[in-house]
């Protein structure tokens, strides 16, 4: 995937979904912070949550995990296994100009966050 193509699939994400910023050492979100997830995806409730606390060096993969997670199953109509999400995230992080376009869409969706919702 190249950053012309992020950049279109994060447009689309961000238009139909919402940013939640959450502390995963709360209670509700214990399960997740248990097994290592720092991001995951209601699509009955169309939001994206991320741990709040999530390390810098963790922040953009999850973020482009969790944003390829949505593409291939609400977009694309394909659920993929976490093990070739995560692949194709990594990637995803090691080009510059993907990275450049994931960080950007970060930004603005921060921005954006309802105060109380993170």
């Amino acid at each position: 995937m190249d950053a012309l193509s992020l950049d279109n699939i994060l447009r689309k994400v961000l238009d139909a979904f919402s940013i939640v910023y959450a502390d995963f050492n709360a209670e509700e979100y214990q399960p997740y912070r248990e097994r290592g997830i720092g991001g995951f995806v209601r699509f009955d409730e169309g939001k994206i949550f991320f741990d709040r606390l999530l390390p810098p060096e963790e922040e953009d993969r999850t973020w482009a995990h969790e944003v390829l997670s949505v593409y291939y199953y609400w977009l694309e109509g394909i659920i993929r296994h976490d093990d070739e999400v995560e692949m194709e995230a990594r990637l995803l992080c090691e080009d510059e100009g993907c990275l450049a376009v994931l960080r950007r869409y970060r930004e603005l969706a921060r921005e954006r966050v309802v105060p109380g919702q993170g």
